[in-house]
């Protein structure tokens, strides 16, 4: 091979050091991809919640009731809270 050209390895290693995060598919378990995507789809149903949604689910048990109490009477009593949601017509 000519010192001018880069294996694909040399390729991978350089693109990883200038900051470019090259995923080397030969060193991942394909059960791992589908375990980070499962991951990702609950963690965009999570992000997805509303209020009521985490009261239904406090209510239910499956979240702490004063977790979600602390939480809904802060945003209900906040100053800064109701200034910055003034500011959002969409709501």
């Amino acid at each position: 091979m000519p010192k001018d050209k880069l294996n694909l390895d040399q390729l991978m290693n350089n693109l990883n050091q200038v900051g470019f995060n090259v995923i080397n598919f030969d060193d991942i378990n394909i059960n791992d991809l589908d375990e980070r995507e499962v991951n990702r789809r609950h963690t965009v149903k999570v992000e997805k919640l509303t209020i009521a949604d985490l009261l239904q689910l406090s209510n239910e048990g499956f979240i702490p009731d004063d977790l979600i109490d602390n939480l809904y009477y802060y945003l209900l009593d906040s100053k800064k809270i109701r200034k910055k949601l003034k500011k959002y017509s969409h709501i």
